[in-house]
């Protein structure tokens, strides 16, 4: 038996003193059993009597001290054992070479190693009750055989009948639990594709019924398995209740007519029938938990065979990375051999890298370029040919920790906790640098081995994983498709500044994209087609980035490029341009792309000018955003405009924001945007001098220019926070007919049809969701339809205001208002910290607010 053998090999429960408690506490229940059998006529004696209790007391306390040892000790024993053997199936998982884990990467067959070792720790007590209550029965039958052999045979006959069906329900309980297991699995499936895929299945009605579908006939058959296992186990105790009763029919009419005249034996027999209930039921109940703990031991060792028939590979110290100066792939091959498959081999590959290159890879999708990466990296063992560092092939296991050191390694599908193991303390002392080279240093901090939040966009999830990849100190970088999410800004900014920049420090570089826009970035261009190289060639003007982007060498990195590319997008759009303004707006448009910021002081040493002098480029600027001729509103127009039409298209609602913001106390801004995608573009904005809230007057101003750009017919709607509603807005849009969803304050008078709401903020007290039709705002001057809704999480509800029926759904339209909290954090997540200028002069911010914007229609425009 399979549990039994794990207590013995696993927990040691076969040692001498569990083995002696054992014993004795099976004899002792044996003794209770004898006393408790005497016959009547000989308790009347008193000494009898007394002898007999202190034999009783005696047998009780043995019994009950060496059942708690025997518990202890086993308790702590199987505890000890889970631990080891997790222990033991963690390490050997961790020698599993990559592509063993990844063809057995389902999450079912790792959760034996918690969920099914913590049934075994509750399984211990029953099992260990279940071997004393086995030794209680068979003293009971010899005690049995020693005062009656016929009712003794006739007990053993009945025992030899019913073990055979005992142990056909046994293994049927195994097989309708394993059934239920691996529709568990199933189960978990199905979770997991929820969790990953949460978006896509919200997104898609037919996707979450076919999913839901799924789940309820998975779940019907777990469920049915289970409840097999359990009519199972009812029909055990209904079985084993049957025949005690049978048995006891038997001895108290049939055996008296082969019994006569031997009543206090008839007592003896009956009272030993009845000291055996107990541990019948006992071990009876305790069935379906070693039915469960016998399938999950099963389970366990079904992995750890898998395990152990996989190829290991030996864990080693690590060791300071292998010098580099050359590296080989020569006529190498891998080989997939995944069940039910036909072996598919990838290559040969043939590449070589050298100290300080940038190498390029791109192809398809399935060209190979996973697989490249994987055996250039160590990751993969060749199947054939050979990998060589320095002209010496890589062979052995600590050869191969030196060289899997040369690797830091930023995957397409890369893993990023908060806390960062492993990091010697010169790395973490880079990634702080490394933060700012790649414009995070505003959003992430980190400390104390661990990044203050991991919780990023994909895009800046990518751009940390670079932080930690490139801390590391290690002399071959490989990017798998980093630049996937990032914005056209920061891919220039990566190709034309950070990779030079690590070619200056010496590293080489690997990075894979199917975009090929930047392959003149690269030293060597690399092209995979069906699992082989068919180019490896120097891309046309590699050489114009052999530095990164300083001062005059802008013009070696493109920068002349882009100011053209700018000042055409720029004609394109206001051919009546003033030339002075026309040939200073670009190269400024162009500073704050590759700046990322509207702190002037960055921003002035990132503007794409010939001189050096840090005056002369202020003063450039200063000139600029002084100057009258930038019209703010007559610039940006073109592009608003062409940007609503675009949001108007094929009948869609415009979605307009509108927030304030505070740089400083020396100004504040109020500013109407555009919803883009999950962002938005700013349209009109008013910048006024001091702290304080902007009053309808200028709102209007706003609102009134974004309409006059409006397409004709358009359908719009206005989101804005809750410091904005007054009677004048609401008004004016229900003038013009257009929806809105707006917060509202607590403290503003509304009346309903409960009279004891007497404010907005009354709404929401003990309600997750209320939904008002015909509320009435400003004492009666303004009737609207109210929601309000409290989400987990949030620790206030949204209470809006809306120009239709008030629903949850209508709620969390609002939410589409995170295009603009970030419009002004939409600034900041693109890198323009608006907070950070030194201008305090409304008229200059306006101008630079100007600039912001220009980049940010120009980033989006060349996406």
């Amino acid at each position: 038996m399979i549990l039994l053998d794990f207590f013995q090999k696993e927990v040691g429960l076969n040692t001498p003193r569990i083995r002696l408690a054992l014993i004795s506490s099976g004899l002792a229940n044996a003794a209770l059993l004898i006393i408790i059998s005497v016959k009547p006529e000989q308790m009347a004696d008193t000494w009898v009597r007394l002898e007999l209790l202190l034999g009783y007391a005696v047998a009780l306390l043995v019994y009950l001290f060496a059942q708690r040892f025997m518990l202890d000790q086993s308790t702590t024993a199987v505890e000890q054992a889970l631990a080891a053997m997790r222990i033991r199936l963690f390490d050997k998982i961790c020698r599993k070479p990559l592509d063993f884990i990844e063809q057995y990467v389902e999450i079912r067959h790792y959760t034996p190693l918690i969920k099914d070792s913590n049934l075994l720790a509750q399984a211990t007590t029953q099992f260990i009750l279940a071997i004393q209550n086995i030794i209680v029965l068979i003293l009971a039958m010899a005690y049995l055989a020693v005062l009656s052999a016929p009712t003794f045979y006739v007990l053993l006959v009945i025992v030899v009948l019913i073990i055979p069906f005992y142990r056909k329900n046994f293994t049927r309980s195994r097989f309708f639990l394993s059934s239920s297991s691996q529709h568990e699995a199933g189960l978990l499936g199905y979770l997991q594709t929820l969790r990953n895929g949460f978006r896509q299945v919200k997104s898609d009605a037919a996707e979450a019924i076919g999913l839901t579908s799924g789940t309820q006939s998975t779940n019907r058959q777990s469920s049915q398995s289970r409840l097999s296992f359990n009519e199972n186990m009812v029909n055990n105790i209904i079985f084993s209740n049957a025949v005690f009763y049978v048995f006891l029919l038997i001895v108290v009419f049939i055996l008296p007519l082969f019994i006569t005249g031997q009543d206090g034996l008839l007592y003896q027999i009956i009272s030993v029938i009845s000291f055996m209930l107990s541990p019948i039921s006992t071990l009876v109940m305790v069935m379906p938990m070693l039915a469960r703990a016998t399938q999950n031991l099963h389970s366990l060792y079904r992995l750890e065979a898998r395990l152990d028939a996989a190829p290991t590979q030996q864990i080693v110290q690590p060791t300071e990375p292998a010098r580099f100066t050359t590296l080989r792939l020569e006529q190498v091959t891998y080989r997939y051999t995944e069940q039910q498959q036909t072996p598919l081999l990838a290559g040969p590959f043939d590449l070589a890298l050298c100290q300080s290159e940038i190498v390029l890879i791109t192809g398809e999708n399935g060209s190979g370029k996973t697989t490249l990466l994987k055996l250039l990296s160590g990751l993969y063992q060749p199947y054939g040919g050979r990998l060589s560092l320095n002209d010496q092939i890589v062979q052995g296991d600590q050869a191969s920790s030196q060289y899997t050191g040369l690797f830091s390694v930023v995957w397409s599908d890369f893993h990023l906790s908060d806390r960062q193991y492993g990091l010697t303390a010169a790395a973490a002392a880079d990634i702080p640098f490394w933060l700012q080279q790649m414009q995070l240093d505003r959003i992430v901090s980190f400390a104390d081995g661990r990044f203050s939040s991991v919780r990023l966009s994909a895009g800046l999830r990518q751009r940390l994983a670079c932080v930690v990849a490139l801390a590391q100190r290690r002399p071959i970088c490989i990017f798998d498709e980093v630049m996937a999410d990032q914005d056209p800004a920061f891919r220039r900014h990566f190709h034309h500044y950070i990779l030079p920049l690590l070619k200056q420090r010496g590293y080489t570089v690997v990075l894979v994209a199917q975009d090929t826009a930047y392959q003149h970035c690269a030293d060597r261009l690399v092209r995979l087609v069906r699992g082989r190289i068919v180019e490896d060639s120097k891309p046309a003007g590699a050489a114009s980035a052999a530095q990164p982007l300083r001062g005059s060498a802008d013009k070696q990195c493109g920068a002349d490029q882009l100011v053209a590319e700018i000042h055409n997008y720029v004609v394109a759009a206001l051919p009546t341009l003033r030339k002075t303004i026309l040939r200073k707006l670009p190269i400024a448009v162009a500073g704050m792309v590759k700046a990322r910021t509207i702190n002037t002081q960055e921003l002035i040493l990132a503007l794409p000018l010939t001189t050096e002098r840090t005056d002369m480029r202020a003063q450039w600027l200063r000139r600029l955003l002084k100057s009258p001729l930038v019209d703010c509103i007559g610039i940006l127009e073109p592009f608003a405009r062409a940007l609503l039409v675009e949001a108007a298209a094929s009948g869609q609602t415009i979605t307009l924001l509108m927030d304030q913001t505070d740089p400083g106390e020396y100004a504040t801004i109020l500013m109407v945007s555009v919803s883009v995608g999950s962002g938005a573009l700013p349209l009109v904005w008013q910048v006024q001098s001091g702290s304080a809230e902007i009053g309808w007057e200028i709102q209007k101003n706003l609102l009134v220019q974004v309409q006059q750009w409006l397409p004709e017919g358009a359908v719009v709607r206005l989101l804005a926070d809750r410091f904005y509603p007054s009677a004048a807005l609401f008004v004016w849009l229900q003038a013009q007919s257009w929806g809105y969803r707006l917060r509202l304050p607590g403290h503003l008078p509304v009346q309903v049809t409960d009279p004891t709401i007497a404010e907005v903020g009354d709404l929401a007290v003990g309600q997750d969701a209320r939904f008002e039709q015909d509320a009435t705002l400003f004492r009666g001057q303004v009737v609207v339809s109210i929601g309000v809704v409290q989400d987990a999480g949030y620790p206030e509800s949204r209470t809006v205001a809306m120009d239709c029926a008030p629903t949850r759904e209508a709620v969390l339209e609002y939410s589409e208002r995170w295009g603009i909290e970030p419009q002004f954090s939409d600034f900041r997540r693109r890198g323009f910290q608006l907070d950070k200028t030194q201008v305090r002069d409304s008229s200059r911010i306006s101008r630079l607010v100007l600039i912001m914007a220009l980049a940010m229609y120009w980033c989006r425009h060349t996406e």
